[in-house]
């Protein structure tokens, strides 16, 4: 007699009751790792803000490269800075209440929302990962160079001190 249910059922059930019982723990949990993810998203888009304003670039730097630098970066800082907000915009009003740093401590309170995080979002993390990866490589070269072009100034005056 069959009960309709095969080894394979039992392990996806087993998977997904396992899931979800670690989305529920506070700490490495769902609630944690949207903390995590909000707090450095949040940082990033701060940073971008100070990139954006032409914090970083040597003074007086009027040249054509130096421009190049500053049109490629604002670039890139769109690329990185849309998908952010939007995220964030999203995400941070469903699940602040939940799982933000003020929520309560409760560990059922929210519960459907931890299990969507980790279910559903954290793959929307991920992806956003992605998307974001490659514009900030490039602002990380750029000042990097940035860096390397004000470092031998900088030295050559501070030995002459």
């Amino acid at each position: 007699m069959s009960f309709g249910w095969s080894v394979g059922d039992l392990v996806t059930a087993i998977s997904l009751i396992v899931d979800v019982a670690n989305s529920l723990r506070e700490v490495h949990g769902a609630k944690s790792d949207y903390q995590a993810t909000i707090s450095s998203l949040e940082g990033l888009l701060s940073a971008l803000e100070f990139i954006n304003k032409g914090v970083g670039l040597p003074p007086n730097a009027i040249s054509s490269q130096a421009n190049q630098a500053k049109s490629l970066a604002e670039s890139q800082v769109a690329l990185i800075k849309q998908p952010v907000d939007n995220f964030v915009n999203e995400v941070k009003p469903k699940y602040d209440k939940y799982m933000g740093e003020n929520s309560a401590k409760k560990f059922l309170y929210g519960a459907h929302r931890k299990v969507k995080w980790a279910m559903f979002v954290v793959e929307r993390v991920d992806s956003l990962k992605r998307q974001i990866d490659l514009p900030l490589a490039t602002l990380h070269l750029l000042r990097t160079e940035n860096v390397m072009s004000v470092l031998p100034l900088s030295l050559c005056q501070t030995a002459r001190s």
